[in-house]
């Protein structure tokens, strides 16, 4: 009997080494993708329940030249924009990277809807991850999950560079996001917290980039001249998915409607910040010797964490200056913008909120 009970130990102890050993040679093999930039490689993982899937990882979104050779996609390696509190990754400014997990075999034409996850963290921290939940759930039902860093803790005048970035890493889907097996109509983007606050801003400038100017507005007469739709009820819905970034949005925890959500006194803020590095300059210089200053600066830890401490400076309640705005909001939130060319958000959102893409608001 204790021989049986031995073997079949044995056994069980062999298949688990048996099926560890295929495991460990799924997660040995990558993928190689061509994207309008050049080559991609990635790398094969396995969910909890054995669905296979293909990870890219560190993909630079912002406009870049077209490299030759393979870019390596396949390390695990996690690269954060600067930032304080968050230790435990090499922190850089070089961090416009988006990751991509899809189910399929990557240049398949599966035409699968993708989630562009925007993280949280106050605009202060945070990192393109699920926090250690992964993509897993998602590509068990055959969703693409695409996540992008943007920065944070803005070392230049604020002007919603991250909100931009972001916008800018949407595009990157719409180029490219069919050579890992996406439809490009079928993105959703979704956040939590001040993802949640990006996701209905982002939404915001979707619906007046769409009766304004649009992403792909140089290719628009192009397509619309070579395609026949039968009638006008195809047409207008081909132009409305043409000319967005995406069709649907998740906001969970965060909208642009929170009060915290916009910074109401950011010049206040970047001139701290200034002397706060160098105490000898001028609350009373202009705007480009301040952006001057700054972009010259070597920002470290020590100089920054002065500004974040004193959060509550800036974030407390303020004398109200309308009836809906009880609070100066987050430190590096977003910012009403004057009107420019490259402007993201030039008035609030509560007097230019508008319909036209569906959204989910949750709390959690």
């Amino acid at each position: 009997m204790v021989g049986i009970c031995w073997c079949i130990r044995g056994c069980r102890q062999l298949r688990r080494c048996q099926l560890f050993k295929i495991f460990l040679s799924i997660l040995a093999q990558d993928t190689i993708v061509t994207i309008k930039n050049g080559q991609v490689r990635g790398r094969v993982e396995v969910t909890a329940r054995g669905k296979q899937f293909y990870a890219f990882e560190r993909i630079p979104y912002e406009p870049a030249e077209n490299w030759s050779g393979v870019f390596d996609a396949s390390s695990a390696n996690e690269v954060v924009c600067i930032q304080n509190g968050n230790t435990g990754n090499t922190q850089t400014e070089d961090c416009l990277y988006v990751n991509v997990y899809t189910p399929v075999v990557p240049s398949s034409n599966a035409g699968l809807p993708i989630i562009y996850y925007i993280f949280g963290g106050g605009f202060l921290n945070g990192k393109s991850t699920f926090y250690g939940l992964g993509p897993h759930y998602f590509v068990e039902k055959d969703v693409i999950v695409v996540t992008a860093s943007y920065p944070l803790d803005d070392s230049e005048i604020p002007g919603n560079f991250g909100l931009k970035d972001q916008n800018l890493g949407l595009k990157w889907v719409q180029d490219n996001i069919q050579y890992f097996g996406g439809d490009p109509s079928k993105v959703t983007i979704m956040g939590e917290s001040a993802g949640g606050v990006s996701v209905t801003l982002q939404t915001l400038e979707q619906n007046v980039i769409r009766y304004n100017s649009c992403y792909k507005c140089s290719k628009a007469s192009t397509v619309l001249d070579t395609v026949i739709y039968k009638d006008v009820k195809s047409t207008l819905l081909a132009l409305v998915l043409f000319l967005g970034l995406f069709r649907g949005a998740i906001s969970q925890s965060g909208s642009a409607l929170c009060p915290w959500a916009y910074q109401r006194y950011h010049k206040d803020v970047a001139y701290a910040l200034a002397t706060n590095i160098d105490s000898s300059f001028s609350p009373t210089a202009s705007s480009e010797e301040l952006l001057t200053f700054l972009q010259n600066a070597t920002l470290s830890k020590s100089s920054t964490a002065p500004i974040i401490t004193r959060r509550n400076t800036y974030s407390n309640v303020q004398p109200r200056q309308s009836y809906d705005q009880m609070i100066q909001g987050f430190v590096w939130g977003p910012v009403i913008e004057p009107q420019h060319n490259s402007a993201f958000l030039t008035e609030e959102m509560y007097t230019t909120i508008a319909n036209g893409v569906p959204i989910q608001f949750h709390y959690s």
